[in-house]
């Protein structure tokens, strides 16, 4: 993830991202942007390992995020037993559930349901070992991740 946010400010950098879009620009994105003024290639360079340094530690600090992937409350317990509030496909046949409590969840794996999840039913969601978590729902387990 660290090299791709990087390489994509980097690279929005490299292909002229508009100052204007700058009032919601972080300051650490934006420094980004500023090292593309310097003329001299030596300063230039020190001014952009600043800021990938910069955006890194923004990064591992969680304060600078891209897109909505951590604007919702993440789970983090070790269990999770709810109710799903609404079941969906996604377009390459996937099961996107909603839980009361709204959270969603992505199903990861490809798994045969002995039956397929459905508005009402109870399901349990489970810390595993590794910090993935796994569904379980209408006497079928399969792997999950949060994605909203």
């Amino acid at each position: 993830m660290k090299v791709r946010v990087r390489g994509l400010v980097i690279g929005l950098a490299a292909l002229g991202a508009p100052a204007a879009a700058a009032e919601s620009t972080p300051a650490v994105v934006a420094a980004v942007y500023q090292c593309r003024a310097l003329s001299d290639d030596a300063a230039r360079l020190a001014c952009f390992d600043k800021a990938a340094a910069d955006l890194e530690q923004a990064e591992t600090a969680r304060t600078l995020t891209f897109g909505d992937e951590d604007d919702f409350p993440r789970f983090e317990g070790a269990e999770l037993k709810s109710t799903i509030e609404g079941v969906r496909l996604n377009q390459v046949g996937r099961y996107v559930i909603t839980l009361s409590d709204g959270t969603r969840w992505l199903q990861n794996e490809w798994v045969k349901f002995v039956f397929e999840p459905k508005a009402g039913d109870s399901i349990v969601l489970r810390r595993k070992i590794t910090g993935s978590y796994r569904a379980s729902t209408r006497g079928t387990a399969f792997q999950v991740h949060q994605i909203g």
